[in-house]
């Protein structure tokens, strides 16, 4: 999604400054997932099919990301992880520096201004977190 993309992308430049290891984290579900696995219509795809294909995806997308940072050197770990989003980035976070999230924006008032996700992460995560929204 562009507010991911665009975290991601923060990320990226901030590991970059700060001289830090770069942990991206992408949770999904079995739901969610199988519309990237470039199977025939009507074929469910496996978990390790779907596992394979967001991690490719989520690859990709950091590739992108560092390559418009300018390239910089850094050390950087992917999670693909089958959970849900918000308790997949407060478990990170009780390791993390800071966490990042995209901005999605739906659901109670308290979550239409920042997003569940983001709202979850905000109330349980045990260090810093940057909420960003997509332009």
């Amino acid at each position: 999604s562009a507010p991911s993309d665009r975290a991601l992308r923060w990320g990226v430049r901030e590991a970059s400054v700060h001289k830090s290891v770069l942990h991206v984290v992408r949770a999904w579900s079995l739901t969610t997932s199988a519309r990237l696995v470039k199977a025939p219509f009507g074929v469910v795809p496996s978990f390790d099919e779907c596992a394979e294909a967001l991690r490719q995806d989520t690859a990709g997308a950091l590739e992108q990301a560092i390559t418009q940072a300018g390239g910089p050197q850094l050390e950087v770990h992917l999670h693909v992880v089958h959970a849900d989003p918000g308790d997949a980035l407060v478990a990170a976070s009780h390791t993390a520096e800071v966490v990042i999230v995209g901005h999605h924006g739906a659901g109670s008032r308290l979550e239409a201004a920042l997003g569940s996700v983001a709202e979850h992460v905000l109330r349980h995560a045990q260090s810093p977190v940057a909420v960003l929204r997509a332009r």
